[in-house]
């Protein structure tokens, strides 16, 4: 799981703030809440369905997702 083991490779190399020149991207939002709490980086939640990002949901998302990523 990324979120176990490829954060811990970015903060061993100091890649943990918003400035830091990285995006964890993840179609998983558990993944992403876990994160959150743990970093600054940003965090972009990845879906397959725009019926997943409505205007009613964007509050929720931006708990812990700094932005969006829809396929077409």
């Amino acid at each position: 799981k990324f979120s176990e083991t490829g954060f811990g490779a970015l903060k061993a190399h100091g890649l943990t703030s918003a400035s830091s020149p990285v995006f964890i991207q993840s179609f998983e939002p558990s993944s992403l809440q876990y994160l959150r709490p743990r970093t600054t980086v940003r965090l972009v939640l990845l879906t397959q369905s725009r019926a997943d990002v409505t205007t009613d949901k964007l509050p929720a998302l931006a708990a812990y997702a700094t932005g969006i990523g829809v396929e077409k």
